[in-house]
């Protein structure tokens, strides 16, 4: 979707809301945190991550592809990394549980 936004057309412009309105959802599921509408969502965004809650801001804010991607890669690199946290966990726990 964010390649297709970087079109500029009128799908494009269309596709680069979807994705913030998208990725904000799957931000909290990936925080495994409830999504509680826009209003509730970006107070505690703000509150409890301060970089990611700038970053969505100023995506929002500026009509830039720069500011959209850079919310992009933020967002992947966190869902990255908690992946790769998950998988490592698991691979502990089957570990101790075949000891």
């Amino acid at each position: 979707m964010f390649e297709r936004a970087k079109r500029g057309d009128c799908e494009g412009l269309f596709r680069w809301h979807w994705v913030l309105i998208d990725s904000l959802e799957i931000f909290f599921d990936i925080m495994h945190h409830p999504y509680f509408g826009p209003k509730k969502t970006l107070k505690w965004m703000e509150e409890k991550h301060p970089e990611s809650f700038d970053c969505y801001r100023k995506a929002l804010q500026n009509l830039d592809m720069e500011c959209l991607e850079e919310w992009v890669v933020h967002f992947l690199l966190r869902y990255q990394f908690l992946h790769i946290l998950l998988k490592s966990w698991m691979a502990l726990c089957c570990r101790w549980v075949f000891l």
